[in-house]
């Protein structure tokens, strides 16, 4: 089968999906994307950060507009509180990435892709293998028949879950509260000038955990550099009661006041003042919970069904690799094409690249989960040496785009 000719469905309208749509199209596919939420999901605002150079080649590609802007990131200050209004800096980390809204980036991808081919409020019933390719049932009740099918539905994929080898996510056994606010909200803007100032974001210390605290684009339809809002995360170990085992969350609007109860409690006694008084702008109802789960890469494709993103394996938060892995899968895809126009001679190749390159990130999110959340040191006896020799140990020689002495080669 020719891959030029080939008749393609994605299920799953996210980042991952839009990004292969694009990379497939590009390589003369007919496509159709399958998203289940019948809503715009640009309202998702969750922070993300991509490595420089892999949105550079998004622009570069004409994957996003020349207009889409990010906010650069360069320093990372690991911050404890020590009853000073801003607490006491640890070190000052070099980083690199930028950081972006996540609904914004997923807005600009979609533009790319014909309204036509794109089929919102529809989910995937039903599949199955065949000479052909893959036949497969919708929600609206109709059949259909593709030459290749992609899973690009998430950590709970469906399509994943029916596969013979298909699992559920691992639990860490903590979970990472999320918020994220305008800036406009925020009377004493001195802190955050001084992130702008610095290109900078914070992590706050403290016993079983951190925070990180970053600026983003607002994600409005202007996307300007200067409108921003404040994207946060707490990683702490999880509420009492709640059995995060089998893969949920907490939503936005769901979380009680018994469960905020016990953030209000850390962000009294372990964030400095001027820190803590800058989360608190987020609004309980804005405040989602995320049990932090993750999933080795058994395969990438088999037959004629290829996986990307989430929906083939799932890395913890502390990588930031997210949404970089499935562009990656896209690119990565695109790239192995210029070798062969056999469709399957392609996922052969696309599945033994990625299923090594997902997994070795998953091993990095568990080294850093433990050592940043899990088992966390004595952060105030650290120096900034300690820090940098536990920074080593801690990635043991493994490549992370976000800190420029461990580049990550984006192919």
């Amino acid at each position: 089968m020719n891959i030029q000719r080939a008749k393609i469905a994605i299920i799953g309208g996210s980042i991952a999906g839009c990004a292969m749509a694009i990379t497939l199209r590009r390589m003369g596919c007919s496509v159709n994307v399958y998203e289940r939420s019948p809503t715009a999901l640009a309202d998702r605002g969750a922070g993300i950060i991509l490595p420089q150079q892999l949105q550079m080649r998004l622009l570069a590609e004409a994957y996003l507009p020349q207009d889409f802007h990010g906010f650069i990131l360069q320093k990372r200050d690991w911050i404890i509180d020590d009853g000073s209004e801003m607490g006491k800096r640890l070190w000052r980390q070099d980083v690199s990435g930028i950081a972006n809204h996540w609904g914004a980036l997923w807005r600009a991808l979609k533009a790319s892709l014909p309204s036509a081919n794109y089929h919102a409020g529809t989910s995937l019933v039903d599949f199955s293998n065949t000479p052909k390719g893959v036949h497969y049932t919708l929600s609206d009740g109709s059949e259909n028949q593709a030459d290749l099918l992609i899973a690009a539905d998430g950590y709970r994929s469906l399509i994943r879950e029916r596969m013979s080898w298909g699992s559920e996510s691992d639990y860490a056994g903590y979970v990472l509260w999320r918020g994220n606010f305008p800036a406009t909200r925020v009377n004493d803007t001195a802190l955050l000038e001084q992130l702008k100032a610095d290109a900078s974001w914070i992590s706050v210390c403290y016993h079983g955990g951190h925070a990180v605290i970053y600026l983003i684009p607002s994600g409005q339809n202007d996307n300007t550099s200067d409108d921003l809002s404040i994207n946060w995360a707490v990683y702490t170990p999880p509420p009492a009661d709640i059995d995060f085992t089998s893969p949920t969350s907490i939503s936005a609007g769901s979380v009680t006041a018994e469960l905020y109860a016990q953030l209000d409690d850390l962000l009294r006694t372990s964030f400095p003042p001027q820190i803590e008084a800058l989360l608190r702008h987020s609004r309980r109802e804005e405040i989602s919970i995320q049990p932090i789960y993750d999933e080795l890469a058994i395969r990438f494709a088999e037959d004629r069904i290829l996986f990307c993103g989430d929906a083939a394996g799932v890395v913890r938060p502390h990588t930031a690799s997210g949404a970089t892995k499935a562009l990656q899968d896209a690119f990565a895809l695109q790239r192995l094409s210029a070798d062969t126009e056999d469709l399957d001679v392609l996922l052969a190749a696309y599945d033994r690249e990625r299923v090594q390159e997902c997994n070795s990130l998953v091993e990095t999110g568990r080294r850093i989960g433990r050592a940043q959340v899990e088992d966390t040191p004595d952060w105030s006896g650290m120096t900034e040496d300690t820090f940098r020799q536990w920074n080593e140990s801690t990635f043991q020689g493994k490549q992370i785009y976000l800190y420029p002495d461990t580049q990550t080669n984006v192919r």
